[in-house]
């Protein structure tokens, strides 16, 4: 997976625009709808882990559909339309990686790097292998100024690239390269 791009694959998975316009619409139009929904919903996902998705009976396609929706918004550099079907899918499902992840990617383009860092750790804590989230992570830390934990987390992105170098490989060089700028601007102690 390319760091800069949120779908897993890598793919191109463009919409018609009148289908993303169409879809955001709809998201705008029930905002108060999905609030009710979520406290509604947070029982069940406190006793058993039922997601906002599964009490709602949406299918896997309809989560997808979404997905692409804002991933292609994304790949139009919509940032701000693509954070809003992210976080829309995050509240539907927190436990799709993708979601969070891409939500991530979207708050760091829009430099929120505070946001970016809450959406990576949340996205590393679901899967702690992804060298790519540990990059993302490292770097919105570095941006918040928080450097000794970026090190932390840039050395164990290097240690995940290292251990699944055909998936990552692309990503050692600017580890490496962050990792000896911050150590260039604020020596450890």
């Amino acid at each position: 997976m390319d760091a800069s791009n949120p779908h897993p694959n890598g793919a191109d998975f463009p919409l018609p625009q009148s289908a993303q316009a169409a879809l955001l619409a709809q998201m705008e139009d029930n905002a108060e709808a999905l609030f009710e929904d979520l406290m509604r919903t947070a029982p069940r996902f406190k006793e058993d882990g039922t997601t906002l998705a599964e009490a709602k009976g949406m299918t896997g396609e309809e989560l997808e559909s979404w997905y692409e929706t804002g991933y292609g918004l994304f790949q139009e550099e919509a940032w701000r339309d693509a954070l809003t079907v992210f976080t829309y899918l995050t509240a539907h499902d927190p436990f799709d990686i993708r979601f969070t992840f891409a939500a991530g990617m979207c708050f760091q383009q829009l430099d929120d790097a505070l946001a970016a860092t809450v959406a990576y750790a949340q996205a590393l804590m679901l899967d702690s292998e992804r060298a790519d989230i540990a990059y993302r992570l490292g770097e919105a830390l570095a941006d918040i100024g928080q450097t000794p934990q970026a090190r932390s987390v840039l050395t164990m992105a290097l240690e995940l690239i290292r251990d699944n170098v055909d998936r990552f490989h692309h990503l050692q060089t600017p580890t490496e390269e962050l990792l000896l700028a911050l150590a260039a601007a604020s020596p450890a102690a």
